[in-house]
């Protein structure tokens, strides 16, 4: 494989992808889910590179242009994971110029003025093909798309491993951690909000809907893709959108309009989720 790529926008393709292949848990092993440590870079046809990481329980791509200096076959490599923080570091120290990724029986990085990067990389022939995986929803398939504001989701994942937070909503509304760190996070007054028990449907019985759980860790992790993917800084507003299937075991695609060129595939949890119909709520 030999490319000519924008430095800048392949850095943040692999942090964003690289977190998708962290820790593939023994699940994922034992049922054969296609699993990556590391990151795939795939050249394509039609001047185009693939950067791909999972896990086994979710898939992250990253399309970009890319011009292909031989005609030889489209072909990829594994970015070992000893590497990706010193490939990116090079790739952001030379941001301001193209660079060319050779990838032989030595992978480089080299720039145009001439600095060069080695890079542990392995063959890519094993890992199966990733299209397979990501569900083709170009078709109605009647199921909804889905969107939210990660944002204060992300300050809460940064804060929520080892310590307790706290939630003031006064004229101004803040989260604030035991260390002392904050987030104001923008609010509006409730008091003309109806009653949200009139607002929630009764899923107990079947309406043709599937009901659709995750590993919340797993949810954490694809949001900080995203943000990384979008160039986001920590605790800014990362819109996703998540579009499901007609069966509850479909994986789930999830896009970013602040990302265009990168999709996730998110498998659901196999399991019910418990208390998923349990709608009893009480009037604080």
């Amino acid at each position: 494989m030999h490319i000519q790529i924008d430095p800048k926008v392949l850095s943040r393709a692999i942090r964003a992808c690289a977190i998708a292949s962290f820790n593939p848990p023994k699940s994922a092993r034992a049922d054969d889910r296609p699993t990556l440590r590391g990151v795939l870079l795939q050249a394509l046809r039609g001047g185009q590179l693939d950067v791909v990481g999972t896990d086994g329980r979710w898939l992250a791509r990253w399309r970009m242009p890319a011009r292909l200096l031989d005609d030889a076959r489209p072909s990829g490599c594994i970015i070992e994971p000893a590497s990706i923080k010193l490939l990116c570091a090079w790739l952001d120290t030379h941001s301001d110029e193209f660079v060319q990724i050779d990838v032989g029986p030595v992978a480089e990085a080299r720039s145009e003025r001439g600095s060069v990067l080695a890079f542990a990389t392995r063959d890519a022939d094993t890992f199966p093909r990733y299209e397979q995986v990501i569900p083709d929803y170009e078709h109605d398939m009647g199921a909804p798309v889905v969107g939210f504001d990660g944002a204060l989701c992300a300050w809460l994942d940064m804060h929520g491993d080892d310590e307790l937070v706290r939630i003031n909503v006064g004229p101004v509304a803040e989260a604030r951690s035991e260390r002392g760190s904050a987030l104001v996070f923008a609010t509006r007054d409730a008091d003309q909000y109806p009653r949200y028990e009139l607002v929630i449907p009764d899923y107990e019985h079947d309406m043709g809907a599937p009901v659709v759980g995750f590993d919340g860790a797993l949810l954490s992790e694809v949001v900080e893709a995203f943000r990384i993917a979008a160039n986001a800084g920590r605790g800014r507003m990362v819109p996703l959108m998540f579009q499901f299937g007609a069966e509850a075991e479909v994986p789930v695609i999830v896009t970013c309009s602040s990302a265009p060129d990168m999709i996730a595939v998110v498998m659901p949890l196999t399991q019910p989720a418990v208390g998923q119909y349990s709608l009893t709520t009480e009037r604080a």
